[in-house]
C-alpha cells in the first residue's frame, strides 16, 4: 500500500498504535541505536515520518513491547526504558528499569525481562522507583520471550540442552518457577491460546502445543527458505519474513499452511486488523 525509508538498523521492533476511532494512526519503529521514529499511518497509502524520539546514553535496542499508551524499550546494558506515546508524534520519558535487557513482554504493572547474563527477572512499576519482584537463572542465551497463562516462554539461542523454548511458571511472580525446556535453538518466538511459534534464524518455523506447559508438544513445523527475525500473530494467522512476506493459516495447529505470500523483502513484522507494517532489519 504504501513505503516510506526507515531510519539505520530498525531492529527493536515495530508497533501501531490505533486513533480513539480504533483505526490505526501512528506506527513507532525501534531502532539499534537511532531512537523511535514516529510514522503517520492514519493514509497506508501516504506514510508520513512525523518526528524521532532519541535515547539518551549509548543504547543497543534489540527489542520492544508496546502496552497501551507506552512502548517498553530494551536496551541492553541501558536497561529497560518505558516511552510515553500519549501526545504522539511527540514522544517522552516515563521511567528506566535498571537492569540489563535483551527482551521485554509487559503486563499490566509486571515487566518480564531477560538477558543473556541472568536470565529472567520480574519487576513491579506500580510504584516508584521499580522493584524486582522475582528472578529465575537461565543458562544459554535467552533472547526474546512472551507471556500468556500465567506462564513465560523465553526463545534460548545457546546450544542443546540449554537452547529451544524455555518455559517458566510466573503464576506467582515473586517465585517463578522453571518448569522444561524444548530442545532446539530458537531466537524469536510468539504465542497465544496454548499455542507458542518459534524461530531461530535459518531453522524455520516451531509450532509448539502447551495445553500443558509442563509437557510441550511439537504440533508442527514449516521450513522455510531463509532466515526469519520476527513472528506476529493475530487470530488464527503468523506472519513472517523470510525471502518474502508470508502469511500461514496455524488454525489446525498440526498442519500450518502457507496461505499468502508478497515478494517484498522483510524482516520486522506487526499486525493491526487487515494491516501489517512490514520492515527490514536493516
Amino acid at each position: 500500500l504504501g513505503r516510506v525509508p526507515a531510519t539505520g538498523l530498525p531492529r527493536g521492533g515495530v508497533h501501531f498504535r490505533n486513533s480513539a476511532a480504533g483505526t490505526p494512526e501512528h506506527a513507532y519503529l525501534a531502532n539499534v541505536v537511532d531512537g523511535v521514529d514516529v510514522f503517520n499511518v492514519s493514509d497506508p497509502q501516504n506514510i508520513v515520518k512525523t518526528g524521532t524520539y532519541n535515547f539518551t546514553g549509548s543504547l543497543l535496542v534489540w527489542n520492544s513491547y508496546k502496552q497501551g499508551d507506552s512502548l517498553y524499550i530494551a536496551a541492553s546494558g541501558g536497561g529497560t526504558r518505558a516511552i510515553n506515546l500519549s501526545a504522539s508524534p511527540a514522544l517522552s520519558s516515563a521511567f528506566n528499569i535498571d537492569a540489563a535487557s535483551t527482551s521485554v513482554h509487559v503486563a499490566g504493572t509486571l515487566a518480564y525481562i531477560v538477558n543473556y547474563a541472568y536470565g529472567l527477572k520480574i519487576f513491579n512499576f506500580s510504584s516508584f522507583p521499580p522493584t524486582l519482584t522475582g528472578q529465575v537463572q537461565q543458562t544459554g542465551f535467552p533472547q526474546n520471550l512472551t507471556v500468556f497463562n500465567d506462564h513465560a516462554y523465553v526463545a534460548n539461542s545457546g546450544n542443546s540442552p540449554f537452547g529451544g523454548v524455555n518455559i517458566i511458571n510466573v503464576a506467582n511472580p515473586g517465585l517463578p518457577q522453571y518448569i522444561t525446556d524444548f530442545e532446539g535453538s530458537q531466537a524469536y518466538i510468539a504465542g497465544k491460546n496454548n499455542k507458542v511459534y518459534a524461530t531461530g534464524g535459518a531453522e524455520g518455523c516451531l509450532f509448539l502445543d502447551v495445553t500443558d506447559p509442563a509437557l510441550p508438544v511439537e504440533a508442527s513445523t514449516y521450513p522455510l527458505p531463509n532466515s526469519t527475525w520476527d513472528l506476529a500473530v493475530e487470530g488464527d494467522y503468523v506472519y513472517s519474513g523470510s525471502n518474502g512476506f508470508r502469511v500461514f493459516d496455524v488454525s489446525n495447529k498440526n498442519h500450518p499452511v502457507q496461505v499468502g505470500y508478497h515478494a517484498t523483502l522483510g524482516d520486522l513484522v506487526k499486525v493491526t486488523g487487515n494491516l501489517a507494517i512490514y520492515c527490514p532489519e536493516s
